[in-house]
């Protein structure tokens, strides 16, 4: 029994991240507080130190002389402190991380989704790279918020959204879905989308644009499915320790010829035709 709990116990794997903690914004600002304080103390205890410590020389005056040397000293050291104690936290820990993925492993595990909230994929890493698979994957949301009734597709659309975007983002889901359904009428509407390329532009560590071009295959209940060529435009910010629309913007993309003058699939043979398939998300290689 004792060997079977050590051998638990040396599985457990820890993977410190941000992402998706609740106050994990307001930790880093009182953190970043602490080390300015910090700073202030170490140059007031150098200053101080500094007076004494000449004041005391000059007077001849020994003890006083050795007490502002010692403020000094310590000012100088918190300084010292305060400003590489980030780097050695870094540091310590790059040194005891993996030095590779495990072998099979998916990219995805590492830039994100970690956890599903209102029915979306969210929990990325704060990077370019974590970006990109929130934009990735806010698209792919695309085909399973279409099927959800009109409350809970814009709960989703505001768990996908930053907090200033939320509100226009959620009515503006709302109008395109009732826009939606009114046009094509009663039934359930198949959406199926593809991406093909990105295009990334970062601003800073917090703001990155993501541009997606992808195809994406309508299913009206009645009448024959067709393709649409669009570019979906993100701009994604990081808060509440994941990454957030600010914007999205959906715009007609780059269409390539069309070879042959096939018919399309009729609506009666869609589905037997594509009876067995899956679709494929962001996540799959």
């Amino acid at each position: 029994m004792t060997v079977v709990f050590v051998r638990v116990l040396a599985d457990v794997s820890v993977n410190p991240t941000s992402a998706g903690m609740p106050g994990a914004d307001l930790i880093g600002k009182l953190l970043n507080w602490l080390g300015q304080i910090a700073l202030w103390g170490s140059l007031a205890s150098l200053l101080v130190g500094a007076a004494i410590w000449g004041l005391s020389q000059q007077a001849g005056y020994a003890p006083g002389a050795s007490r502002g040397r010692t403020l000094a000293l310590a000012g100088v050291v918190g300084a010292l402190l305060a400003g590489v104690a980030p780097s050695v936290v870094n540091l310590l820990s790059l040194a005891n991380a993996p030095a590779s993925s495990p072998a099979g492993a998916s990219p995805n595990e590492t830039v994100g989704p970690t956890t599903v909230v209102a029915g979306v994929p969210m929990g990325y890493r704060h990077d370019q790279a974590g970006a990109v698979s929130a934009a990735l994957h806010f698209l792919a949301s695309a085909e399973a918020v279409i099927a959800m009734s009109g409350a809970v597709a814009v709960a989703a659309q505001r768990e996908m959204a930053a907090a200033s975007a939320a509100d226009g983002l959620a009515a503006a889901l709302a109008a395109k879905l009732a826009a939606l359904h009114d046009g094509f009428g009663p039934g359930p509407v198949g959406y199926r989308v593809a991406p093909l390329a990105v295009r990334v532009a970062v601003g800073d560590a917090d703001h990155v644009d993501v541009d997606v071009w992808y195809v994406a295959v309508i299913e009206p209940p009645s009448g024959s499915a067709y393709e649409d060529w669009r570019v979906m435009r993100y701009q994604l910010v990081w808060e509440r320790g994941d990454w957030h629309e600010a914007t999205e913007q959906d715009d007609p993309g780059p269409r390539p010829a069309v070879l042959g003058a096939a018919s399309p699939t009729a609506p009666g043979d869609w589905s037997a035709e594509l009876s067995g398939y899956r679709s494929v998300g962001a996540s799959d290689g």
